[in-house]
Order: structure tokens, then sequence, then C-alpha cells
């Protein structure tokens, strides 16, 4: 009786290889997203703080403005009445003003949708 011996052939990487480099590309398509993560936090966080500049510039020139035109309305108000009195009048728009662009804030704060 003829004893034949079987020979397996070896066709491709064995299972523990294909594991390891199917690990390996894993890792490197984790290391990629968290990079690609970082970068794109790093750009948001960039143009929030220049965002933020502006918004600063802009407020510091929009005050400058409001006590120009606060003051050319108190000069004005000095034609017809004392000077105490066009303070008041001035401040109190002022206040007013103030007072409901604070209110509206506070109103979009809690209801941020506007629903």
């Amino acid at each position: 009786m003829a004893v034949t011996q079987m020979t397996h052939e070896h066709n491709g990487p064995s299972a523990v290889q294909a594991l390891e480099r199917l690990a390996d590309g894993a890792q490197g398509v984790i290391r990629d997203q968290l990079e690609l993560a970082r970068i794109e936090a790093r750009e948001a966080v960039l143009g929030s703080l220049t965002g933020m500049a502006a918004a600063l510039v802009g407020t510091i020139f929009f005050l400058i403005g409001w006590v120009a035109l606060s003051m050319a309305a108190y000069t004005r108000l000095l034609v017809w009445v004392p000077p105490w009195t066009s303070f008041l009048i001035v401040a109190g728009v002022n206040l007013a003003l103030g007072a409901a662009a604070a209110a509206w804030g506070i109103t979009r704060m809690r209801n941020p949708r506007g629903i």
C-alpha cells in the first residue's frame, strides 16, 4: 500500500499574518483620523479666535460711535432744554435701549431656536 503524503502548499499569508496586517492598517487609519481631527480642531479654534477678535474690534468702534452719537444728541437737545434735562433724556434713551437689548438677549439664550 502506497502511502501518499499530502503537502499543503503555502499560497498566501497565514491567518496570523493577515490579522497583523489588518491590525496595522486599522491602526494607521485611526492614527490618520486622529491627526485629521486635531488639524480640524485647530482650524476651528483659530477661526473662532479670529472671529472673536473681529467682533471685539467692531464692538470698540461701535461703542465709540455710540458715545459720539449720544454726545451729538445731548448737544442738540441743549437748544431746547437745560443741560441736566438733556443729559437725563440721552441717558434714559440709552438705558431703555440697553434694557431692551438685554431682554432680547436673555430671551434668545433661553430659547435659542426662536421657537
